[in-house]
């Protein structure tokens, strides 16, 4: 239904349905007045709006009335009209001729009586479709040429979009090709080609594009921190340091790019300055996971034990399940000789993800240290797990010490049982 309100100097009304043009049992639809307020021109159609098939076009009194059908009405979708200046002509657009809407004209007369329409033939072509017509009130030579835009390089980004959205790579790497086919100089088609470049694993494809997006835009937002995480994926740390401080600059506030810039850091060594760079950003983000997590890898690389414990713990609170933090977390608690909460943390790690333990050495070391403490049958269950680590990898060397170890643990048991 079409309603009216109003203006009040702005401050409008009670809406009211348009009579004429509601309550019909119709889909009322794209009203336009003509120029001196006389008259209103709408859509009527079965059910719904635009593109519909039986979609006509109808006059009444602006003030509302007997709806008229005008008679420039063709048999199949009337819509997109638009008054001329003067307003006594009607453009409009139809699909009498072809699937495609083409561009009609109408004159209409004082009392809102159109004539036959015309058809605009050089309007249009022949895969195309015209809609949404405006006159433009200027003399007939102002304008000389309308060029063909439909499909720019903008238009081919927001197709990559939408792809993206729905994770379709392939389709979107197409749509960005062509546009920067289009405009080399297109920023963002640049930006998403290397974000599907370092997905793809191709990291100095990546960093290419995304140099020359800091080229054309030295301000575009995310192209540094991005180049930074190239650089880093490339192992250039130097490089990675520097765009990564870049974006720390550019944006103090982000608690993710503090915590990538500590990573590059300690990876160049510098875990002094990784320490200040990651509590920075729980200073920004108490909650961040990720700088939790790699502030413990900075601590245990100034060999910080116990900073890195209480790093990994926090990180724990914060994602349960992270089985990598669980399995940092007790080879450092095993190394510090608390062989109960390692083992705890072990097979936590070891139950959310059972490909995460190639190497033999943690359930070995905690085998010792439950040894150490006597507790053989403990020790034996552990030295077990690190024997069948051992022999899927083909270590025979320590496959051969770890049956030695087993035996001897289970011996061990077997007495520390019989003395009690």
């Amino acid at each position: 239904d079409l309603y009216r309100i109003e203006f009040n100097e702005g401050k409008g009304g009670i809406p009211q349905p348009l009579k004429g043009a509601s309550n019909n049992a119709k889909s009322n639809f794209f009203p336009k007045y003509s120029p001196d307020g006389r008259w209103i021109v709408f859509c009527r159609a079965t059910s719904y709006m635009l593109l519909q098939p039986d979609s006509e076009l109808y006059i009444i009194p602006a003030e509302g009335g007997t709806a008229r059908r005008l008679e420039c009405n063709t048999d199949r979708m009337n819509s997109w009209h638009s008054f001329s200046p003067n307003g006594r002509w009607l453009v409009f657009s139809s699909k009498h001729n072809t699937p495609y809407t083409q561009l009609f004209l109408a004159h209409i007369d004082e009392q809102g009586h159109s004539r036959p329409p015309v058809l605009l033939e050089h309007f249009t072509a022949a895969d195309r479709a015209a809609n949404i017509p405006e006159f433009v009130n200027t003399r007939a030579t102002a304008i000389r040429h309308i060029r063909e835009s439909f499909l720019d390089s903008y238009s081919y980004v927001r197709a990559a979009r939408e792809f993206l959205r729905a994770a379709d790579y392939d389709a979107a790497a197409e749509a960005l090709k062509k546009a920067l086919r289009l405009d080399p100089g297109n920023c963002e088609a640049r930006f998403h080609t290397a974000h599907i470049r370092e997905r793809r694993g191709d990291m100095e494809e990546a960093a290419s594009h995304l140099m020359e997006v800091i080229r054309l835009d030295p301000n575009y937002p995310d192209a540094r921190y991005n180049l930074g995480l190239a650089m880093l994926r490339l192992n250039r740390l130097d490089e990675a340091v520097g765009y990564l401080r870049q974006a720390v600059a550019a944006d103090p506030n982000r608690p993710a790019t503090h915590t990538d810039l500590g990573v590059a850091l300690m990876m160049r060594g510098q875990s002094d300055t990784a320490i200040t760079v990651l509590n920075e950003a729980i200073r920004l983000d108490p909650n961040c996971a990720d700088a939790w997590y790699n502030l413990g890898q900075a601590m245990l690389q100034r060999k910080q034990r116990p900073g890195a414990i209480t790093c990994w713990l926090k990180v724990l609170a914060l994602r349960p399940d992270d089985a990598h933090t669980h399995h940092h977390l007790a080879t450092v608690l095993a190394m510090e000789g608390n062989a109960v909460a390692a083992a705890e943390h072990y097979d936590k790690a070891a139950g959310l993800d059972s490909n995460i333990d190639k190497s033999p050495i943690l359930p070995q070391i905690i085998a010792a240290k439950f040894a150490e403490q006597r507790r053989f049958n403990e020790a034996a269950g552990y030295e077990a797990r690190a024997l069948k680590i051992a022999e899927a990898a083909g270590d025979e060397a320590f496959v051969k010490s770890s049956v030695q170890r087993l035996e001897t643990y289970r011996k061990l048991s077997g007495s520390a049982a019989g003395g009690q």
